[in-house]
């Protein structure tokens, strides 16, 4: 990065701080809850993967990591959820809900936001990804944009 680089840098994961290990840190996959708190059921995806059973028009708390690696605090950065087809995730996929955000710099905050999957559009063995954007409506110029998505994969289910 250079003087003339940006000096924002916003982020999100889908990994959590999971313990310290000696001189190194492990880190452990995000995961979906219920409203009371309990795990989502899942099932095996990938090799050391989970992909999460979810209901049409359920409502859940879905658990990211958002960082701010840029210069400055940011408050009011725009945040949006999506359900998509493929990992990738964008904002052509189908918004489901926005949000606000403060991101202090140099601070990794793992945090759960409840969304509510769509009762209609999906059917129940859809294999989909809950993504979530940061900075969705690109008003930041970031050093990278690289880091700005992630998902959690869900399954629909009866």
């Amino acid at each position: 990065q250079t003087n003339t680089s940006p000096k924002n840098d916003l982020g999100v994961t889908h990994w959590k701080y999971g313990e310290a290990d000696g001189e190194y840190s492990s880190h452990w996959f995000c995961r979906m809850y219920y409203i009371t708190g309990e795990n989502v059921g899942s099932v095996p995806w990938l090799t050391d993967r989970r992909r999460y059973k979810v209901k049409l028009g359920g409502t859940y708390k879905a658990q990211f990591t958002f960082e701010n690696n840029g210069y400055y605090d940011k408050s009011g950065v725009d945040v949006a959820w999506y359900i998509s087809t493929n990992s990738n995730i964008t904002t052509n996929d189908n918004r489901i809900k926005t949000g606000a955000m403060t991101l202090n710099r140099n601070k990794a905050y793992t945090t759960e936001h409840t969304v509510t999957i769509p009762s209609s559009g999906y059917e129940v063995g859809d294999e989909l990804y809950l993504g979530v954007i940061v900075d969705y409506t690109g008003h930041l110029t970031e050093f990278s944009e690289f880091n700005n998505a992630t998902y959690l994969p869900i399954l629909i289910v009866d």
